[in-house]
């Protein structure tokens, strides 16, 4: 059973009208991370049973999204993570392996390809994450001269240069219905986020040009990684870390397993394997955090989360929100999110990066205290 506002944007989608050419099947869904973006384009497919694709940006998206179709009896096939089973009806598959079987010239996909009737683009900000990643999406939706349906599904669309922002809107389409995540925590279908700002130690930083100051004030900082492990300490349990370099998640990890607490690891290295499987000790308490990279930054669905350290400073709008989006979603004994970031001034940039963060959170609604 479809929610109010799922309802609405249904309606929306498919009654979206161009003003020369009529009805015109193609746009943007921007919902809040935990809206259930996946549902409505369930519901959508189920309305429109075209030939379709649903491409998604994420290997660990594939299993999720395909487990989401089943258990709505609709068995997709599965093209990714090794995985190569074609429907005639609907196929999800990962961008990458659709790229990487094109450049091996598989006729299979190319004809695939040829008869999809219906596109869905999940994680749609992806697409203009990096001009090659735009070129890419823009090159294999050439390949479906017959897909007039075309939908992107994304929290975050529109946030980049304008180059990439036409890249996507090329793609898609533009954003035909929005909700956003204070909507969804008035009505309470999400969790309100309690968000703290720690002011990091100040160090010495040899330039204030990136990514010198980066290395010296955020990743090497001693005071600041001993300031995360404390915040993990005294957080609610389970807790997710989110770091951006690898190195840096490496040194948190340590820190932690010194402060005697049981943490997991998981960078892009992972398979999706062993990233359920982590997930799953998370869970269940055997771990009370765990320690990632950007895997996690989107296609992460675990509601137990109690608590979120924000680790890696930046000042992407869209990584920020999509990182929050972890911990949004409801569970439980669940009556808040802790979340908590970090306020940087050893230089003006990564300062400013502060204030940027800061400003981010409360244009989506949530309150900060910085101490």
């Amino acid at each position: 059973v479809l929610r109010d506002y799922q309802k609405k944007g249904l309606n929306v989608l498919l009654n979206n009208v161009h003003p020369v050419l009529g009805w015109w099947p193609r746009g943007i869904l921007q919902v809040a991370t935990g809206g259930g973006k996946t549902e409505m384009a369930i519901a959508l497919y189920q309305t429109l049973p075209y030939q379709t694709l649903f491409l998604v940006q994420y290997k660990q998206l594939l299993d999720q999204t395909a487990e989401r179709f089943r258990s709505y009896g609709i068995d997709p096939g599965v093209i990714g993570d090794g995985q190569l089973t074609i429907s005639n009806y609907i196929n999800i598959a990962t961008v990458q392996t659709i790229a990487s079987n094109l450049k091996k010239g598989n006729s299979t996909i190319e004809l695939m390809l040829r008869d999809t009737q219906q596109v869905f683009f999940d994680e749609a900000h992806g697409i203009a994450a990096t001009i090659a990643k735009g070129n890419t999406l823009v090159n294999i939706s050439a390949l479906m001269p017959n897909a007039h349906a075309r939908w992107g599904l994304t929290a975050t669309p529109f946030m980049r240069d304008v180059y990439s922002n036409n890249l996507l809107e090329g793609v898609t389409g533009q954003v035909l219905y929005q909700v956003s995540s204070e909507t969804l925590i008035a009505q309470g279908y999400l969790t309100m986020p309690e968000i703290t700002m720690v002011r990091s130690t100040e160090v010495a930083c040899k330039s204030n040009a990136w990514p010198a100051c980066y290395d010296a004030g955020i990743v090497l900082n001693p005071g600041r990684n001993d300031a995360i492990a404390k915040a993990v300490a005294t957080s609610p349990k389970p807790c997710l870390v989110m770091a951006t370099q690898v190195s840096h998640a490496r040194i948190i990890e340590s820190r932690l397993l010194s402060a005697n607490i049981k943490t997991g690891y998981l960078d892009g290295s992972n398979s999706t394997i062993e990233r359920n499987s982590m997930i799953t000790e998370l869970i269940s308490g055997r771990l009370e955090a765990i320690v990632c990279t950007t895997i996690f930054n989107a296609g992460v669905d675990i509601p137990q989360l109690q608590s979120l350290v924000m680790a890696g400073g930046g000042k992407s709008k869209v990584a920020q929100l999509q990182k929050l989006g972890r911990g949004l979603r409801r569970s439980i004994g669940k009556p808040k999110v802790v979340v908590t970031d970090f306020w940087d001034s050893s230089t003006k940039t990564l300062e400013r990066h502060s204030k940027e963060r800061k400003k981010t959170w409360e244009s989506e609604g949530f309150n900060v205290t910085v101490k």
